[in-house]
């Protein structure tokens, strides 16, 4: 045995001339111990909290899951899923498509998820593991569509199991909601009760969640011949893990493939960090616990200096002395570590054995009656490194600050004083040397602690908050749409004791349009980073103020100031303010508002604002579908003719549109920035594919873009197939104000002689519309 370890254990074990080094030492172990205890309970618990979820989770998740890399849906029919089908390591490959929904019952309005299925759906999942009820699993017979609505949902909604017709309502792909008549803008379908209701016991299934058959969701979103995702569950005895590393080299990079973790990865991303941050909490409570190390050593050191000389004078060095004192400390922080795990593992093991804590006195109340644990090795082992290294830096700090140093030789002066010292006189005091390097890892470690939480808590730059407060109300439901580019969605959100409470993200300054459910409508702008407030009495909605940055400072004076007003007065009130304001969105907003909605407002008026604002905004996009609904009036109709344009397409190339006789065609408005604008070209494509000589249908693609290098990025795989133009003046294009469109994408299909035969705005039905026209054109 070596000598430090020999006489360390000596002074770890012996009996100390002051009683009270004996307890502090004990002290020390104990408190080293708890902690250690508390570190591995801890641990161990979000462990099972995870393992618990992970299980739940199972119920409905499949083990893998292909979803597109960007963007929602993709093509069924694409080649590499349509190997997946005859893949032998694939036992089940489901196709689902889900998006959101609004259902509508009992005047109530709920928003939810569509989950459609196919009939592969029951052999990929254990369904009577998730439903509860006395019906049947049948999400379709004969022409009748059922829905397996969250039992949570049904609660929002006041329904049971055998639930009445409810509405399902969906945005049209690709348009905007018509404020004026938002119905018009939605897809609307009929679900019935199957008389099951969907029980997963997770908020996020229960809550949300409706399953309906894949034809259902495929109607009501108009995604024909599209997907979200295939759900896949291996062959028997095939590894999932190597099968998903197989799956994602096959498929490239188009597509994600995950796993259920992966699923869920907002979910166990929480638990990690929720683990984390107790983990940190519990490691500085072990920082202050090892202060008892400290004590405890330091006493040692002083009680021990005699022996240390003697230690010296037998021969040991001074870096010998320094190991004696540090392995003292170091068994002090291991016997705590391991009588702490002894005690952790054994608690852990009593809970997962017996239950000793349980969540509530009933059982069956909670999903789990006793707190889950579940004991890691890995655990186990980033615990034994915390204490060590904790300990470690304790016992490096007290033996370098307190273990006595040797006396230095002095030199031989023969008999004189040293230099710069008179004879008699006193040598000047030894001056001590403060730790600047430990105090700088200390201030380092607390920078490190307060960066980090507050990373943990302070909002991104892309967050918003917004808080309300109605006086005279209680509770009740408000509905808040998002206008927004990347953003476009409604959102139910409940009052409760007056207050409210709503969060995004956005890189831009968006509107948020509140309505209550006597149809009124507000608007607020909401920013980047910005934490808005909002204050209104439920009997007078209309005076509401919103604080928190200028333009709603600048709505709020606007309504004080027109407050009871007759409307040629709100009227005159707002030209001045859009006058004035001519930069921001209010004006844009109040333009909309008093001048292109209002019937009243003069055209002349109107010509001007509207003048004034795309000088000072060329770019936004609110204006510019002000200007399209302007153009509504006067708009190409069915049975018009064409209107004579030469249009320059990409290519050096012109189409003579007022030529005659022509090929019948399939004229297309539509831009980059559009939502799925790669798939809308995707179907494009396809109908050429079929009709690749122009004689049957010619496809003529006009985009409404303002950045001609987008549009070329977009359009360059079709130069040789689509005929395409852009001149990159948008709306004001004289290739786009002659048919009076108001919104993308719509499409024309015209016959030989140039006459419009059909207009729509609906894209799930353009490749259906062009085939059927194509042949009924050949028919005659």
């Amino acid at each position: 045995m070596r000598f430090h370890w020999f006489v360390a254990r000596r002074y770890l074990l012996s009996k100390k001339s002051h009683n009270a080094i004996n307890i502090i030492s004990g002290v020390a172990v104990f408190g080293v111990a708890i902690a250690t205890a508390a570190l591995v309970c801890i641990l161990s618990v979000f462990n099972g909290f995870e393992e618990t979820v992970a299980g739940l989770f199972t119920a409905i998740d499949p083990p893998l899951k292909v979803v597109p890399a960007s963007g929602k849906y993709m093509a069924a029919d694409e080649p590499a899923l349509e190997a997946l089908r005859t893949d032998p390591d694939i036992a089940v490959c489901a196709q689902v498509v889900e998006d959101n929904a609004l259902l509508s019952a009992n005047n109530r309005q709920v928003a939810c998820t569509i989950k459609g299925v196919d009939e592969s759906f029951e052999r990929l999942v254990d369904v009577p593991g998730i439903l509860c009820g006395e019906g049947d699993y049948d999400l379709r017979v004969d022409v009748i569509d059922y829905g397996v609505v969250g039992v949570n949902l049904l609660k929002a909604l006041d329904l049971g199991l055998d639930f009445p017709p409810i509405q399902v309502y969906a945005p049209r792909g690709g348009e905007r909601v018509d404020l004026h008549d938002p119905s018009d803008s939605f897809t609307r379908e009929e679900l019935y009760s199957p008389g099951v209701g969907l029980c997963v016991m997770q908020s996020k299934y229960d809550s949300h969640y409706v399953l309906a058959d894949i034809s259902f969701a495929r109607r009501l979103f108009e995604r024909q011949g599209y997907v979200t995702a295939l759900e896949l569950r291996p062959a028997e005895g095939v590894d999932t893990g190597r099968l998903q590393r197989r799956l994602r080299a096959q498929l490239g990079d188009q597509y994600q493939v995950l796993n259920r973790y992966e699923q869920q990865e907002d979910t166990f991303r929480i638990m990690e960090v929720e683990k984390l941050i107790s983990y940190i909490f519990l490691t500085f409570i072990l920082l202050v616990a090892s202060f008892n190390i400290i004590s405890s050593l330091t006493m040692l050191i002083i009680e021990k200096r005699g022996d240390a000389q003697v230690m010296r004078h037998l021969g040991a060095s001074q870096r010998q002395v320094a190991q004696v004192f540090a392995t003292e400390g170091r068994m002090i922080a291991l016997s705590g570590a391991l009588v702490g795990i002894v005690v952790g593992v054994s608690l852990c093991l009593a809970q997962q054995w017996f239950g000793l804590i349980k969540f509530g006195s009933s059982t069956g109340a909670y999903i789990v009656d006793t707190y889950p644990v579940s004991v890691h090795a890995t655990d186990i082992l980033l615990t034994l490194l915390t204490v060590a290294a904790v300990g470690s830096l304790s016992v490096w700090y007290t033996v370098r600050k307190m273990c006595p140093k040797a006396p230095p030789t002095p030199p031989d002066w023969g008999g004189a004083s040293p230099p710069g010292i008179a004879p008699g006189s006193a040598a000047p005091p030894h001056s001590k040397r403060r730790s600047w390097g430990v105090q700088l890892a200390l201030i380092a470690l607390h920078s490190s602690l307060f960066t980090f939480l507050s990373s943990c808590t302070a909002p991104s730059g892309s967050d918003y908050r917004l808080k309300g407060q109605f006086s005279d109300m209680n509770s009740g439901e408000i509905y808040i749409y998002v206008d927004g580019v990347s953003d476009a969605r409604f959102d139910t959100l409940l009052v409760k004791d007056g207050k409210f409470a709503y969060a995004g993200q956005t890189n831009e300054l968006i509107a948020l349009h509140i309505f209550f459910p006597n149809a009124l409508e507000q608007v607020v702008f909401v920013g980047p980073g910005q934490q808005l407030t909002y204050e209104a009495r439920a009997n007078d909605l209309g005076n509401f103020r919103v604080r928190g940055n200028p333009e709603n400072e600048l709505m709020n004076k606007f309504r004080e100031e027109t407050s009871r007003k007759d409307s040629a007065t709100v009227r005159r009130v707002a030209r001045r303010y859009i006058e004035e304001n001519s930069a921001s969105p209010v004006a844009v907003h109040l333009f909309d508002r008093h001048f292109l909605q209002s019937a009243s407002a003069p055209a002349a008026e109107r010509d001007t604002l509207l003048a004034l604002l795309r000088q000072a905004q060329p770019g936004e996009r609110l204006l510019l579908t002000a200007e399209g609904r302007l153009r509504q009036r006067g708009k190409a109709h069915v049975g018009d003719t064409l209107p004579p344009l030469r249009i320059p397409l990409q290519g050096d190339d012109t189409l003579d549109l007022g030529a005659r006789p022509a090929p019948p065609r399939l004229i297309v408005f539509w831009a980059t920035w559009m939502d799925r604008s790669w798939e809308f070209l995707r179907d494009l494509r396809a109908i050429h594919e079929r009709h690749p000589e122009g004689d049957s249908l010619e496809v003529l693609a006009i985009s409404i873009d303002t950045q001609i290098y987008e549009w070329e990025e977009h359009t360059r795989p079709d130069t040789a197939a689509i005929r395409h133009a852009c001149d990159g003046h948008a709306w004001d294009s004289p290739l786009v104000l002659p048919f009076g469109i108001s919104q993308v994408p719509t499409y024309f299909l015209c016959d030989r002689e140039g006459t419009i035969r059909l207009r729509s705005t609906r894209p799930a039905d353009m490749q259906r519309d062009a085939e059927r026209f194509a042949n009924d054109t050949q028919a005659q």
